[in-house]
């Protein structure tokens, strides 16, 4: 279906025939409860509409089964980077905004929740992991919930460390960004965008786009795109030399800290990096026994203080 020459008909020939709910859901006989019904099969085709208009916005396209297709601004290219160069992108966009009427609807799977989508993706539509279906969609649908939240923050200013590093962290994030999966942040960022304008439609659609494009040109301004796969200027093994201490679940807490630190200072050299560590160490502000604990104290008590000052 997504492989189609239109998988935008598609999604409306489901919808028309209102066979919504027969292609997409997840089998009685599977065991699988979810927290909630699906929304409208009607916020499906919003989406897949919103997802033509801005990969094609030349298109003469002006009505589809009844609803005027959205007017909206050109996008910032960086938006758009991955579909014109990443096979399958756009299709797996697709068959995401298909199942736009189970964002936010979850079940339980070995003591977490997690996103409906995975289970329908699963058990219902029985694909897997080709073309990054089974583990790239719902990951985008956890990065939407990142996504929209970090956008408005940043707008709003509401920051808990210097701009470059707390938006590098976001793009970081592996839900918005992972190789593995085939996540993209660019492309996270897209599909976050698009299920804000499912829900406006019309209604502040503009504002939204020129959030998002004011958003995309800081990242670009910032030099970030090229910092999201960097890796950190010190492994582990080094971080262990440097601070004298064995190996342990605190070296991923100081090698995260290690990534905000090379964010913060993009020019900065290893040297200085080794040198900021032994500060850190020596101020007391990191520690090798219980590092994942204190690192969480001290950045609940950093952000107070930093957003005191504002």
């Amino acid at each position: 279906m997504m492989g189609g020459r239109n998988p935008l008909l598609s999604i409306d020939l489901i919808h028309t025939l209102s066979l919504y709910h027969t292609v997409f859901s997840v089998p009685e006989n599977t065991g699988v409860t979810l927290s909630g019904s699906p929304s409208s099969p009607r916020s499906a085709l919003h989406a897949a509409m919103i997802l033509h208009v801005v990969t094609n916005p030349t298109a003469a396209d002006t009505v589809l089964s009844g609803l005027a297709f959205p007017s909206l601004p050109p996008l910032h290219p960086l938006l758009l980077s991955e579909i014109s160069t990443v096979a399958n992108s756009l299709r797996r966009l697709y068959l995401a905004c298909a199942l736009t009427p189970y964002r936010g609807v979850t079940y339980p799977q070995k003591g977490k929740e997690r996103p409906a989508v995975e289970a329908v993706i699963r058990d219902g539509l029985k694909l897997g992991a080709q073309c990054h279906y089974l583990d790239g969609i719902p990951s985008l649908f956890i990065a939407n919930d990142v996504l929209q939240k970090g956008v408005v923050e940043w707008e709003n200013g509401d920051l808990d460390k210097p701009e470059r590093a707390w938006i590098g962290v976001l793009l970081r994030e592996k839900t918005v960004h992972n190789l593995v999966t085939g996540s993209v942040w660019a492309t996270s960022l897209l599909f976050s965008l698009i299920q804000e304008l499912t829900v406006l439609w019309a209604v502040a659609a503009s504002s939204r786009v020129a959030a998002y494009n004011k958003f995309v040109a800081r990242i670009e301004e910032l030099g970030l795109p090229a910092a999201v796969d960097a890796k950190p200027v010190l492994d582990g093994k080094e971080v262990m030399k440097l601070l004298g201490a064995p190996p342990g679940p605190w070296t991923g807490t100081i090698l995260a800290r290690v990534v905000e630190w090379q964010l913060e200072h993009p020019e900065g050299t290893k040297q200085e990096c080794e040198a900021w560590l032994r500060e850190e160490q020596a101020a007391g502000r990191i520690s090798t026994t219980n590092a994942t604990i204190k690192r969480g104290q001290d950045a609940g008590e950093d952000a107070k203080t930093k957003k005191a000052k504002r």
